[in-house]
């Protein structure tokens, strides 16, 4: 791997390596850190670097997936138990044709390239699939290209999401694990607090690394074994109630309702069983089923889009985000909702990526270095 700085007169140094998690040997059972960036080297800076699947994934593989794990050391180090999640490119079986498929030992492309505002921008090539891209936010103490509301905004987004997941396990955990989650709540609005008494660009960054701590917690608790299976049933729960039953139910045809309810039905009975992954498989077709019916609603569009306007604190281009915002208010005006769908897949594909870990820090990585 070369990693070369990009030319800039101010440039500033990396204060956190960066790495993707990865699979120690094709046949390993232990996780490994790849390191990608280097504490100390000069930003702006972007590389390539190869990795190789370490197993296929095929149409039918709904419940797999293949993808890259990108960890910030801590305080200079990088280790695989105190490094923090920043986010992860990935596909999944649903992203594939039924005559497109990855083989295990296929060449995995990440192409990468670091702002020096910290934007790290990581475009992976997956083989006869195409390519994926994530924007990511790594906070770098000595930078000041981020003006302090703009990272203030970032930070209270990842303060948003951290919330929500803590809710839900809250509702989920046992009586016993419940004071541990009244606590993470507490050290939350602790950050959130701290972040609204503050005025100087350090403080968000001490809060972005403080949240990502949370979140890696909190995530440790919701895919524990004795946790796992209620967290499931929060969420399709809430996946018929926020949006199934409220948006769609009354308008939608026979046929799609019968699909959801017996997913829901499936998802609930799996829980039951202690089936966590048919649970999970269910949860997600319960979930694509009302993504497919929202997404055709031109009244969720218009929210979608307004929404995605008061995002572009998130955006890694902001210049592109604006021309795309003036984009998508043309068409409202124009009365072409549908048109909105293409509009809002691309201000999200600018965004920076603030969600929580999607799976426990302990799976094993789908990739091997190359």
């Amino acid at each position: 791997m070369i990693t070369r700085a990009l030319p800039e007169a101010d440039s500033i140094l990396v204060a956190h390596p960066v790495a993707v998690k990865v699979r120690e040997g094709a046949g390993g059972g232990r996780n490994g850190l790849c390191r990608i960036l280097e504490k100390g080297a000069p930003l702006p800076a972007d590389a390539m670097r190869r990795f190789k699947a370490v197993r296929g994934l095929t149409s039918d593989g709904k419940d797999n997936h293949l993808g890259l794990e990108f960890y910030q050391g801590q305080d200079g180090r990088l280790s695989a138990t105190d490094s923090l999640f920043i986010g992860s490119v990935e596909v999944t079986g649903k992203h594939l044709t039924d005559r497109t498929k990855i083989r295990g030992g296929d060449e995995i492309t990440l192409r990468w390239e670091m702002s020096a505002a910290g934007i790290l921008t990581a475009t992976v090539e997956f083989p006869r699939f195409g390519r994926k891209s994530g924007n990511f936010y790594v906070p770098q103490p000595g930078c000041r290209r981020l003006d302090f509301d703009r990272e203030a905004k970032i930070a209270r987004s990842l303060l948003e999401d951290a919330r929500r997941d803590a809710d839900i396990l809250r509702n989920a955990v046992a009586a016993g694990a419940r004071a541990e989650c009244e606590g993470l709540s507490r050290e939350i609005e602790s950050q959130s607090e701290f972040l609204d008494n503050a005025g100087e660009i350090g403080t968000a960054h001490g809060v972005v690394t403080e949240m990502r701590r949370i979140a890696g917690r909190i995530a440790e608790m919701k895919f524990s074994p004795e946790n796992l299976g209620e967290v499931l049933r929060q969420k399709i729960l809430a996946e018929d109630r926020d949006w199934f039953s409220r948006y769609i139910r009354a308008r939608a045809d026979a046929e799609t309702v019968r699909l959801f309810d017996r997913h829901r039905d499936d998802c609930l009975a799996s829980i039951d069983e202690g089936d966590l992954r048919a649970a999970e498989f269910h949860l997600g077709e319960a979930a694509a089923i009302c993504g497919v019916a929202l997404w055709s609603d031109p009244a969720f569009l218009r929210d979608q889009f307004n929404f995605d306007r008061e995002r572009e604190h998130l955006a890694a281009d902001r210049e592109e985000y604006r021309r795309l915002l003036q984009r998508g208010l043309g068409v409202m005006s124009g009365g072409g909702f549908m048109a909105l769908r293409g509009v809002i897949g691309g201000l999200r594909d600018l965004q920076v990526d603030v969600s929580v870990p999607r799976r426990p820090a302990s799976d094993l990585a789908s990739i091997v270095e190359a």
